[in-house]
């Protein structure tokens, strides 16, 4: 029987919805729940509007009402798209005046158009402007647990503040957060002296700002209050709690800092264990374990991200754990693909195999991890010049394509696109290009930038909110390196200058360590003496510099591989 596309399960939703009275914010809440949409997405999409249909409404609206842009543009598909998806890319900014329009259109408030990562990327005068309009309090938030308090924090009149300041969970039900509760208290005390000094908290920007934090943080402790409230029995809306966040995480972590990252789902990896150390029924220790095997799995990545390997290995070594007590062959699958890739920039080449052949006999239950480590097997076969064991893993992996069932979950940083695997393609020819007497006389450095090329086209031409800026910036470095292996020196400077300018924004540790490995082609022989040569070198290590406090090549294992 043929799955039924989304869009006419969309449309069925929205007809059910509607038949039964629920109004248009109830609606957008519904799609943002079910489909993981950011607010402005839902709120279109429960009009059942394309892109390009909301545009020309706001065109018309904006016609309608005298308005003129003063950049004399329209509203586009393209343009849109930018806006629902802001802060990335944050090409243009998104402006109280635009958020105006949009809520206007779509039959909603401003403050339903915008979730926590808007209102962290907005600007301080946007932030004022916006706060002084009072939104009505929403029945149910279209973020994920604690964004909603950004909507909540400006609607309550001062004469509540006080309430605020008492708010604690109670110590019998949450012991282990109670130096977390004196922080609430005493954040709410600050307020409350920041609002008596001028008699009203919407005049101060600073207090406002303290007022948000104090309702994010008092929204947490009710989503660990309810996660704790079943110990030893977890009720299932915890465990649907837990993959929503896990969800929300693994799908912001590409498109935003490491760090910040990093901090939540830590946070949310010790609920897990706190939930799993107080001795859970068997039926739930499995969704546990493997939630804790994935959030474990998301801190390998991270830390690794973040130039840290002995931490990833540490990682990932309990997500391979929690993997095994989980039975869950796709994490187990997924995991063994991490440790190929540290082992992979250790320089560890031949165990970097070894751990990718070990994590494809996981086949799992559904989704693209297989894909994955053959692909890592080929990468990392073909700086050591191994064809034959190349041209298995990339057969293999396409048959994995073919084959895979089912999106992956939770998705996001955890999935392996069809860009990805181009890009590993390319640097798998790469290595083979000049290491080795191949078995054939393929041109692998004409395959590697056919491969490259594809992957860049396909990162640049995927949805905004699907867009992934380190593994772009790496698929450019794979072709810069066929044009310095081809002499071609203009060429390799465009694109890596290119790379430069995305990596003072995001620096993550392999694409610093790709960097230093193409600084180290510009210093061989035949192009110490080209003066633009040894500037773009230059022009690299200071990036590197800049984003790790340390221009050593030795940084990296790999200095003279392409």
């Amino acid at each position: 029987m043929a799955r039924t596309s989304q869009r006419v399960e969309q449309e069925a939703l929205r007809a059910r919805m509607r038949a039964v009275g629920m109004a248009h914010d109830e609606i957008a809440v519904e799609f943002a729940r079910r489909y993981r949409l950011r607010p402005r997405v839902a709120h279109r999409m429960a009009h059942g509007w394309t892109q390009q249909q909301a545009a020309d409404r706001i065109n018309g609206n904006l016609a309608g009402v005298g308005l003129e842009r003063d950049d004399a543009a329209s509203m586009s598909a393209p343009w849109l798209s930018e806006l629902e998806n802001w802060p990335v890319p944050a090409r243009r900014r998104l402006t109280p005046q635009l958020l105006a329009v949009l809520a206007t259109v779509y039959g909603t408030d401003i403050h339903s158009l915008l979730d926590l990562d808007d209102r962290e990327h907005l600007e301080g005068e946007d932030i004022l402007l916006i706060n002084r309009v009072r939104p009505p309090l929403p029945s149910r938030s279209l973020m994920p647990v604690g964004a909603e308090s950004a909507l909540v924090a400006n609607s309550l009149p001062s004469n509540d503040l006080t309430a605020l300041s008492e708010l604690t969970v109670p110590a019998s039900m949450n012991h282990r957060r109670r130096g977390r509760t004196r922080v609430i208290a005493e954040d709410a005390e600050t307020h409350l002296a920041a609002v008596r000094s001028d008699g009203s908290h919407r005049e101060e920007p600073l207090a406002g700002r303290r007022l948000e934090r104090l309702v994010i943080m008092a929204a947490r402790e009710s989503a660990d209050f309810s996660r704790a409230a079943g110990r030893g029995n977890v009720d299932p809306l915890a465990i649907e709690q837990f993959h929503d966040d896990v969800a929300w995480l693994a799908l912001r972590y590409p498109h935003q800092s490491v760090a910040p990252s990093f901090a939540e789902i830590v946070e949310l990896r010790n609920h897990a264990f706190e939930l799993l150390e107080d001795g859970p029924r068997p039926d739930t220790a499995r969704d546990l374990y493997a939630i804790a095997g994935v959030l474990c799995g998301m801190l390998a990545n991270a830390s690794f991200d973040l130039g840290c390997l002995p931490a990833a290995t540490t990682q990932a070594r309990t997500a391979f754990l929690c993997g095994e007590l989980a039975g869950h062959n796709g994490l187990r699958c997924w995991v063994r693909g991490m440790q190929s890739l540290i082992a992979y920039w250790q320089g560890e080449l031949r165990e970097a195999v070894t751990l990718a052949r070990e994590g494809w006999e996981f086949v799992p239950e559904h989704g693209t991890a297989r894909i994955r480590v053959a692909a890592l097997e080929a990468r990392a076969a073909g700086q050591l010049g191994d064809e034959a064991a190349v041209r298995d893993a990339l057969r293999r992996a396409e048959a994995a394509r073919d084959a895979t069932t089912g999106e992956d979950t939770p998705g996001g940083m955890l999935a392996f696109p069809e860009s990805k695997q181009y890009f590993y393609t390319a640097s798998a020819y790469l290595g083979l290009h000049g290491r080795t007497e191949t078995l054939s006389p393929d041109n692998w450095a004409a395959r590697a930038e056919q491969a490259a090329r594809t992957a860049i086209d396909l990162y640049e031409t995927a949805p905004a909110g699907e867009q992934r800026l380190g593994e772009l910036s790496l698929a450019r470095l794979d072709l810069a390196a066929v044009h310095l292996e081809r002499s071609e020196l203009d060429g390799a400077a465009e694109t890596i200058q290119i790379v430069l300018g995305s990596t003072t924004r995001r620096p993550t540790d392999s694409v610093l360590r790709r960097l230093h490995q193409l600084a180290t082609i510009t210093d061989r022989p035949q192009y110490r003496a080209l003066r633009p040569a040894q500037h773009l070198r230059e022009q690299i290590l200071a990036v590197c510099t800049t984003a790790t406090g340390t221009a050593d090549p030795s940084h990296n294992p790999h200095t003279d591989t392409a």
